[in-house]
C-alpha cells in the first residue's frame, strides 16, 4: 500500500512538473514566432521606405533569410504541441537557441547599427538560463562576447592598445554583463524551480489525501453524508446510498449524487440538515434516531450523528456532516458480540464435559454386563446411545471452535446415503407431500469423500430451514443431486431448494457468518457449522437464487448446493485421506 501512495505521489508531481516545463517552453516559442513576425515586419517597412526614397533595393536579401526565419519558428512550435520536446530535447535546443544565434549574428554582423542588434541576444541567454543547463548558458554567452569583441576589432592582428582599447572599453563590459545576466538568470529561474517544486509537493500530496479520502470513507460501513446550507448533497458514500434508498447500488461516489437527489429518503433527511443549520448546533456532535420511510419497505431506523462544520472560506460557509448507522446492523453487532462470547463459553463447557462424559459412559458399560433383564439392558443401551450422540456433538463443536481439519473418513455413497437422509426426514417431519427429488440415473456408484453422520447433519439442517421459510405447496422443497465434468474431475453437487422469498442483499453476505441470525433466538451457528463441515472433508458449501422449472412453470427457488470430488475407492478399500487444503469448487455452467 505504501508503495501505491508513493508511486501515485511520484507520478501527479511529475505531471504537475512536466506540464510547467511545457508551459514555459510555450511561451518562449511563442515569443520567437512574435520576435521574428517583428523582425519580419522591421525589415519589409525598411525596404518600402528606401524604394519610395528610390533607394537600392538589394535590402530584399536581407528579408529572405527573416522570413526563413519565421516560418521555423511556426515550425518548432508545433513540434512542440505533438509533444516531439520529450524526446528530442537536444534537436530542439539546435532548432531554437542555434538558429536564433546564427540569425542575429548575422543580423549584427551585416547591419550598420550594432546596438540595436545587440539587445537580440539576451533574448537567448534568457531562454536558455531558464530552461536549460549552466554549461549552455556560458556557452551562449561566449558566442555572443566573441561576435562582440570580434566586431570590435579587439581580435583583430592590427589591434593597438591602449589607445583602441579606450574604444572598446563598453564591449568589454558588455561581454560581461552578458555572463553576469546569464548567472543572474540562472540562478533566479532556479530558485523559482524550487518553490515550484515545493508548490507541486504541498499539491501532489493534497490530492493524494484526498484520493486517500475518498476511498477510505468510500469503504466505510457507516453511512457519511456533506450537505450545504441548502440541503444540497455535497458528498455520500455507497453505504449512505445503500441506507437512503434500501438497495445496493454498485456506483461511485460522485455517480451517487444525482440518483440521491431525487431520492425519497434524501427528502426526509433534508429536513434534518435544516433542522441542524436553523439550531445552529456548532461543532457539537448531535446524536439521536431518526425513522427513515421507504415505502413499500416500511421503516428503517436509523442512528443519526451530525454536526457542523466550518470550511474555513471567506464566506464562512459551512457544511452539516451526517453519518448514518443501521439500528438493525447496530443491534446484530452487539448480538453477535454476545453470541460469540456465548460461543467460546460453549466451547469451554464443551471441553469440560468430555471427561464426566466418559465416565458416564464407562460406568454404563460396566453396569450392563451385570444386567440380564431386557428392561434394564434397553436402559442401559438408551443411555449408551445418547451417550455416544453426546459426545459426537461435543466433539463437532469443540472441532469447529478449532478449526481443525482433514482426516481419515469412509467413502459414502449417495445411493444409499441421499434418499435415506431425505425420506428419515421428510417422514419425521411430516412434509412427505413437500419434498421432491431428482436423482441422476447414474447416481449408482457416485461416492464422495464425506462422513455419513455428519452430510446428514448437513442436509437435515439444510432442510430445516427449507421447510422453515417455503410454501406449503407441493414440490415447495427439491432435493437434487448432479454429477458433471470439470477439467479432469468430476464434480457432484448435491442441492436443496426452497421456494421460500429471495434473501435480502445484507443477509446473503452474512449468511455464512457465525453467530450470524435472523431470527431472534436463533443462536446463527446452523450454517457456518455446516459450512465448516463441508470444508473439513474438502467440499464447500454455497448459497444462489435460480429458477426451476416445475410442472411447466418456472418458480424461483433459494439453492444451497454442496460440490465435492466424486472419488472411486479401490475395491477392498473404504477409507481414503482427505487432503488438508480447502477446495472451492465453481459453479456449474
Amino acid at each position: 500500500m505504501e508503495k501505491e501512495q508513493f508511486t501515485l505521489f511520484r507520478d501527479l508531481q511529475q505531471e504537475d512538473a512536466s506540464a510547467s516545463s511545457v508551459r514555459l517552453w510555450s511561451v518562449f516559442l511563442t515569443a520567437r514566432i512574435a520576435l521574428a513576425m517583428v523582425l519580419v515586419l522591421i525589415q519589409a517597412t525598411l525596404h518600402s521606405i528606401q524604394a519610395s526614397s528610390g533607394e537600392s533595393r538589394a535590402d530584399w536579401i536581407m528579408t529572405i533569410p527573416l522570413v526563413v526565419y519565421f516560418v521555423e519558428t511556426i515550425i518548432v512550435r508545433w513540434m512542440l504541441s505533438k509533444g516531439l520536446w520529450r524526446h528530442q530535447r537536444l534537436w530542439l535546443w539546435v532548432l531554437t537557441v542555434g538558429v536564433d544565434l546564427l540569425t542575429f549574428s548575422w543580423l549584427y554582423w551585416s547591419g550598420t547599427d550594432t546596438n540595436s542588434y545587440l539587445s537580440l541576444f539576451m533574448f537567448c541567454i534568457l531562454m536558455v538560463a531558464s530552461l536549460g543547463p549552466r554549461w549552455l548558458i556560458y556557452l551562449v554567452c561566449l558566442f555572443a562576447a566573441g561576435l562582440l569583441l570580434l566586431r570590435s576589432g579587439l581580435l583583430q592582428d592590427n589591434f593597438q592598445a591602449p589607445a583602441d582599447f579606450i574604444g572598446i572599453r563598453p564591449v568589454l563590459l558588455a561581454s560581461l554583463g552578458l555572463f553576469a545576466l546569464g548567472e543572474l538568470i540562472f540562478q533566479l529561474a532556479n530558485r523559482m524551480r524550487r518553490e515550484e517544486h515545493r508548490a507541486y509537493e504541498g499539491i501532489s500530496s493534497a490530492r493524494l489525501q484526498q484520493v486517500l479520502n475518498q476511498m477510505i470513507v468510500a469503504e466505510m460501513g457507516m453511512g457519511v453524508v456533506v450537505a450545504d446550507h441548502e440541503a444540497q448533497l455535497k458528498m455520500v458514500n455507497p453505504a449512505a446510498a445503500a441506507l437512503i434508498t434500501g438497495k445496493e447500488l454498485q456506483s461511485e461516489t460522485t455517480d451517487l449524487l444525482p440518483v440521491l437527489n431525487d431520492a425519497s429518503g434524501w427528502k426526509q433527511l433534508q429536513e434534518v440538515v435544516k433542522t441542524l443549520f436553523a439550531n445552529d448546533v456548532g461543532s457539537r456532535w448531535l446524536v439521536f434516531d431518526f425513522m427513515l420511510e421507504q415505502g413499500s419497505q416500511g421503516g428503517r431506523l436509523l442512528q443519526i450523528k451530525g454536526r457542523l462544520l466550518e470550511t474555513g472560506g471567506a464566506e464562512g460557509q459551512r457544511l452539516c456532516v451526517l453519518f448514518l448507522s443501521d439500528m438493525r446492523e447496530v443491534d446484530r453487532r452487539m448480538q453477535q458480540e454476545k453470541l460469540a462470547a456465548m460461543g467460546r463459553m460453549s466451547a469451554s463447557i464443551a471441553h469440560e464435559i468430555r471427561n464426566p462424559l466418559a465416565t458416564i459412559t464407562s460406568a454404563n458399560t460396566l453396569l450392563s454386563e451385570g444386567l440380564h433383564d431386557k428392561g434394564s439392558l434397553r436402559l442401559t443401551e438408551m443411555i449408551s446411545t445418547n451417550a455416544q450422540r453426546l459426545a459426537r456433538i461435543v466433539k463437532d463443536v469443540l472441532d469447529v471452535a478449532h478449526m481443525q481439519e482433514g482426516g481419515e473418513v469412509e467413502a459414502i455413497d449417495l445411493l444409499f446415503a441421499l434418499p435415506e437422509i431425505v425420506r428419515d426426514w421428510a417422514r419425521n417431519n411430516q412434509q412427505m407431500h413437500r419434498v421432491a427429488t431428482k436423482w441422476p440415473d447414474d447416481i449408482f456408484g457416485v461416492f464422495i469423500a464425506f462422513d455419513e453422520e455428519h452430510l446428514r447433519r448437513v442436509l437435515i439442517n439444510l432442510l430445516d430451514n427449507a421447510a422453515r421459510y417455503a410454501s406449503q405447496e407441493s414440490d415447495a422443497i427439491v432435493v437434487s443431486c448432479q454429477v458433471y465434468q470439470l477439467a479432469d474431475n468430476e464434480i457432484v453437487r448435491v442441492s436443496v431448494y426452497s421456494d421460500g422469498a429471495e434473501l435480502a442483499v445484507s443477509t446473503e453476505k452474512s449468511l455464512f457468518e457465525p453467530f450470524f441470525s435472523t431470527e431472534v433466538r436463533g443462536t446463527g451457528l446452523g450454517l457456518y457449522i455446516c459450512r465448516s463441515l463441508c470444508n473439513r472433508y474438502g467440499a464447500s458449501l454455497d448459497y444462489q437464487r435460480i429458477d426451476l422449472d416445475r410442472q411447466g412453470v418456472l418458480r424461483g427457488y433459494n439453492e444451497f448446493y454442496i460440490t465435492a470430488n466424486r472419488v472411486d475407492p479401490l475395491p477392498g478399500e473404504t477409507k481414503i485421506l482427505i487432503e488438508q487444503t480447502r477446495h472451492q469448487w465453481p459453479e456449474e455452467e
